[in-house]
């Protein structure tokens, strides 16, 4: 049997967060094909974070070949209302600073660079207002609690 080693869940400054990258020169280029991915994801996203929706995500997720007890294991445990959160808030931004200074400090990157003009909130934000979901997700803090 394996053994957990560390545990995440509850500890929202450790937890891993997802984002869509692509290069200045793409998005210049396609920039409509860049929000309707954009569009798409947050329409994912909100469909996952709604909990009428929980039994049907982790029916789809399974056939991953992850087993349903650690996807209900990594998922149960979150507020439905932060699920799938595509936010660039406090938490995000604070968290991949984190993750930054912890690179320079192992080395793994040279030096630092400014996490938020790194992060651009155009097509994030252009999508949250065409499907009418500016205020689905909450604001969390840099410490992962709920500000609203």
């Amino acid at each position: 049997a394996a053994r957990v080693v560390f545990d995440t869940r509850f500890k929202p400054r450790e937890t891993r967060l997802s984002h869509l990258l692509v290069t200045e020169d793409f998005a210049a280029k396609y920039p409509q094909l860049v929000q309707r991915v954009v569009n798409v994801s947050l329409k994912a996203a909100a469909w996952t974070s709604d909990a009428k929706n929980k039994t049907k995500a982790y029916q789809t997720w399974v056939k991953s070949g992850f087993g349903l007890t650690s996807w209900k294991q990594d998922h149960d445990w979150i507020a439905e209302d932060l699920r799938s959160s595509p936010l660039f808030d406090e938490f995000y931004r604070a968290h991949y600073k984190r993750l930054l200074a912890k690179a320079i400090e192992l080395k793994l990157v040279r030096r630092s660079y400014d996490i938020d003009s790194w992060l651009d909130a155009r097509y994030l934000n252009q999508g949250l207002k065409e499907l009418k979901l500016e205020t689905y997700w909450p604001q969390q803090n840099a410490e992962g609690k709920v500000v609203r």
